[in-house]
This record gives C-alpha cells, sequence and structure tokens, in this order.
C-alpha cells in the first residue's frame, strides 16, 4: 500500500503565536457582519448558513496564521481553531448586545472586558425574547438551546476550518517551506474508483500512458499533485472522482516518485497538445 504525507507534528512557538494572532485579528470584523447579518436576514436557513460560515472563516484564519508561522501539527490546529472560533463567538454576543440595545460601538471595549455584564445582558434578552419564528418571541430554555446550537457550530466550524487549511499542503521537512500546487489533469472515468485506486497504490501511474483525457462535464477523475519547488524530492497526488451529483475525495497526498510526476506531466502536455487543433479550429471560424 503507497504511503500516505503527514505533519511531522512540529510546533514552532511563533508559528502558534500568529495562529492565534490572526484568528483573533479576524474575529472583529467577522463577528460584526455575521451579527448584522443574522439581524437584517429574516431566513432561518440562512442564518444557520452565516452561523457555519462565521465559525468556519475564524478557524480558516487561525489556520493561515499557523501555516504562515510553519506549524506542521493537524491536531493543534484544530484546538487553535476551537480557541479563536469560541473568542470570535464571544466577540459577536458582545457586538450583537450592543445592537440590540442601540448602545454606541465606543462601549465594545469595556462590554468585551466584563464577561459578567454579558452574561447578564444574554439573561435579559432571553427572558424577554428578540425573534420569532412562529409569532411570539422564543425566549426562555427553547432560546437557550438555540443558543448552544449556535456555540455547538460555531466551534465545530472553526475546528474544520483551520483543520482544512493545515491539510492543504505538504511541508518539506529538507527546505522548510511548504510545498507548492504543481499541477492538475483530469482523466476519463474509464475505471472504477476501487480499480483506480488499487492500481495507483500497486501499480504506480504508467496507467496513464494509457488513459484518456476527459472534460469537466463528463464523469472524470481528477489527479492534483504538489511539489517542492527547491529540492523535488518531496511529491504528493491527491485523487477526486467526479461523477453527477457525487464528487469524492479517493486520496489525499499520497507520496509518489519523481518518475511518477513525470508521468503526470507527460500526459498533461498530450492533453495539451490534443486541444490545440481544437482552439486553433475555433479561432480561425
Amino acid at each position: 500500500m503507497r504511503q500516505r504525507y503527514q505533519h511531522s507534528g512540529r510546533v514552532p512557538p511563533l508559528g502558534l503565536a500568529l495562529g492565534l494572532g490572526l484568528g483573533l485579528a479576524a474575529s472583529v470584523p467577522l463577528a460584526y457582519l455575521y451579527d448584522y447579518g443574522i439581524i437584517n436576514v429574516p431566513s432561518v436557513k440562512l442564518r444557520f448558513l452565516f452561523t457555519m460560515i462565521f465559525g468556519a472563516l475564524a478557524g480558516m484564519a487561525a489556520g493561515w496564521g499557523l501555516m504562515l508561522g510553519k506549524v506542521r501539527n493537524s491536531r493543534i490546529a484544530g484546538v487553535v481553531g476551537i480557541m479563536t472560533s469560541a473568542a470570535a463567538l464571544y466577540i459577536s454576543w458582545a457586538t450583537w448586545l450592543i445592537m440590540v440595545f442601540e448602545k454606541p460601538y465606543s462601549w465594545l471595549p469595556r462590554v468585551l472586558l466584563r464577561p459578567a455584564a454579558i452574561w447578564h445582558l444574554a439573561r435579559v434578552v432571553n427572558e424577554n425574547g428578540t425573534w420569532s419564528t412562529s409569532g411570539s418571541p422564543t425566549k426562555g430554555t427553547e432560546l437557550w438551546i438555540i443558543w448552544m446550537l449556535e456555540a455547538l457550530t460555531v466551534l465545530i466550524c472553526g475546528l474544520g476550518g483551520a483543520y482544512l487549511v493545515m491539510k492543504a499542503l505538504p511541508f518539506c521537512e529538507n527546505c522548510d517551506h511548504w510545498c507548492r500546487k504543481a499541477g492538475q489533469v483530469l482523466i476519463a472515468a474509464k475505471l472504477v474508483p476501487a480499480e483506480l485506486m488499487t492500481r495507483v497504490n500497486q501499480e504506480g501511474l504508467g496507467f496513464l500512458a494509457e488513459a484518456s483525457p476527459a472534460e469537466r462535464k463528463q464523469p472524470h477523475y481528477t489527479l492534483t499533485w504538489h511539489s517542492c519547488t527547491s529540492c523535488g524530492t518531496l511529491n504528493t497526488l491527491s485523487v477526486i472522482v467526479h461523477q453527477p451529483k457525487n464528487n469524492k475525495e479517493l486520496a489525499s497526498h499520497l507520496l509518489i516518485s519523481a518518475a511518477e510526476v513525470d508521468a503526470l506531466k507527460n500526459f498533461q502536455g498530450r492533453t495539451r497538445s490534443l486541444a490545440t487543433p481544437a482552439a486553433a479550429g475555433s479561432v480561425a471560424r
């Protein structure tokens, strides 16, 4: 079975600080936009979507900071994502209460520094309710449950956002930098996913010499490879199958050799050479 790239687990202190700092810095504008959206948009479905996006963006901001600081630890990324999304949720509560009670935003620093005041105001809001899904204001136990679900959604999406950012690229330990996306090819789905992955894992990428290029509109596989731009010794392959109403990742960052990268490049060059005459013909017409 082919090996899969794994992060080394290293956590430079500066990288950890950058992750937390960028996550917290992004939380302030994100909290304002989130509160503005849930107050002014009546659709419950859209509000829930805003909640998911809010948590994910807070986590992704932390993930980008961690990557900037060269942190290579997915578990730490998840923890930092939860921490920054929790901070973003706390800031959004302060901002939301200012909006609800129609106070000037100059109050925000003072409100943020007084968790007890936020808790007291939240209880006042809960007793009276602020919005409704049926006619009467939602309040009491029902509103507490909604708020808890909101918090859980933000934290889960924050964890997921940071984790996905950390997972996106491999890191070359020899050259001390992140690898780059080196290329992508589309091949026709002549094999079922299980057969394709068996060939990839056991036979390598030699089958590309017989594979056919595909268009995005038809069922196909996307093969994306990342490489270290300095030494070229670290190369990974990710595979996604695209079928009608169903896209699925079959493999993420499988380690491949330089010879297999050459096979991918050869297939890419063959695809371009086949597309060139058609493109020229369309211009002539």
